[in-house]
């Protein structure tokens, strides 16, 4: 629902709607997680497979106003590169090639393949649920490179 709200002296544009609840929902999770960007699974499903591959799921959550559980992924967001320029893209470039170009991510392929091994150990993806095992996954990421998810859920664990 888009409207206006206010009193005679002051009125502001709003939007009510469970999206935007969510998506405030989602923003102030990125702190219990340490990561910049959170992304619903029902967003991660919009990906083409290149960019859901470049995705790590952090959990599997049901949010306040929310009746079903969902994954929620983050993208490895590396830092600002002073000499990436979108206006060097003047013609129409594939959604991959833009996304790698303009904002890489800084987690390799086997890093990502092992962390989401130990987020399926931790949620039971593979029957039975083995924490354990996880800990084990996210210790040997946290050996190749600092990781606040992987600390987080350790912690939780």
């Amino acid at each position: 629902i888009e409207c206006a709200i206010g009193s005679q002296f002051k009125i502001e544009a709003s939007y009510l709607s469970p999206h935007v609840n969510m998506a405030a929902r989602l923003e102030g999770a990125t702190k219990q997680y340490g990561v910049a960007i959170l992304i619903s699974e029902a967003t991660h499903a919009l990906f083409a497979p290149a960019i859901q591959q470049l995705c790590r799921r952090l959990d599997r959550v049901t949010l306040k106003g929310s009746d079903f559980p969902m994954d929620l992924y983050t993208y490895d967001v590396a830092p600002a590169r002073p000499d990436h320029d979108v206006s060097d893209f003047t013609a129409p470039v594939p959604a991959l090639d833009f996304f790698q170009r303009v904002a890489p991510p800084w987690s390799s392929r086997e890093f990502r393949a092992r962390y989401n091994q130990a987020v399926g150990h931790y949620l039971g993806d593979t029957a039975p649920l083995d924490w354990h095992r996880a800990v084990e996954l996210f210790e040997e990421c946290l050996n190749e490179e600092e990781d606040e998810p992987c600390r987080r859920l350790m912690q939780f664990i």
